[in-house]
């Protein structure tokens, strides 16, 4: 069951990372920076954020049925966005990247986890 739930995890975030055309089609390392964030559509920028949560929700799912804690990163993110919608997400991290221009190269989750 573990095995299939981290398959999942991958796919996930392959099928979110691939939905940047700006970088994808660079040929570059899957990093999402902020210089891809600002370069990408907000339906692009919604379908990574979707696929981040899918993430959460399922690693949390999984910690339940286990009946262990979920992990410091799912109890982070439920803490922070629990009330917040993905478009929300979205305007906050447009926000930070507008606020510092000069930390383009800093990766959104990143941004995420420490920032928001």
């Amino acid at each position: 069951m573990r095995k299939k739930i981290g398959i999942f995890i991958v796919m996930a975030c392959l099928f979110a990372m691939g939905s940047f055309s700006a970088w994808a089609a660079s040929g570059q390392p899957a990093e999402l920076t902020g210089k891809q964030w600002v370069q990408s559509s907000d339906e692009e920028k919604l379908s990574f954020l979707y696929g981040a949560s899918s993430i959460v929700a399922i690693e949390e799912a999984g910690a339940m049925k286990a009946r262990k804690p979920a992990s410091r990163f799912v109890q982070g993110w439920m803490d922070t966005f629990r009330n917040a919608t993905l478009p929300e997400m979205l305007r906050q991290i447009d926000a930070w990247y507008a606020a510092h221009p000069d930390q383009q190269d800093r990766h959104v989750l990143s941004v995420l986890w420490y920032e928001l």
